[in-house]
């Protein structure tokens, strides 16, 4: 037993340096971790911050699309409601329709030269 502990007398200055180096690269890997855990808490409040940001853009979005449908639906009631009345029931007459046929193929009122096709 005795030569076992003079044995560790003279490697105590190893086991020191291992003791040291171990426990400085426990210390350094601490502060790495901390470093890191600093870096990603700063994402994440970049992140949640540019979240904040982007959910105001959207509710502002929202509530201006809200007021166009509203604004289109108001506008579509009262188109419909415009074209129930009777004025606009009104068929347009057999000699209106020709009228507007002699203009659109280019026969002068009048003429019966043949029926207009269009060609």
């Amino acid at each position: 037993m005795i030569p076992a502990i003079l044995a560790l007398k003279r490697f105590w200055p190893l086991a020191l340096a291992l003791a040291t180096f171990g426990a400085g690269w426990t210390v350094n890997g601490w502060r790495w971790e901390a470093r890191h855990a600093d870096e990603l808490q700063q994402e994440i409040d970049i992140r949640a911050a540019q979240e904040r940001v982007a959910y105001q853009a959207s509710a502002a979005l929202e509530v201006k699309l809200a007021a166009e449908r509203k604004k289109a639906t108001q506008i579509a009631r009262k188109l419909d409601h415009e074209l129930q009345k009777v004025v606009y029931r009104c068929p347009i007459p057999v000699d209106g329709v020709r009228i507007l046929n002699e203009a659109v193929f280019g026969t002068a009122p009048g003429e019966r030269g043949g029926t207009a096709t269009g060609d």
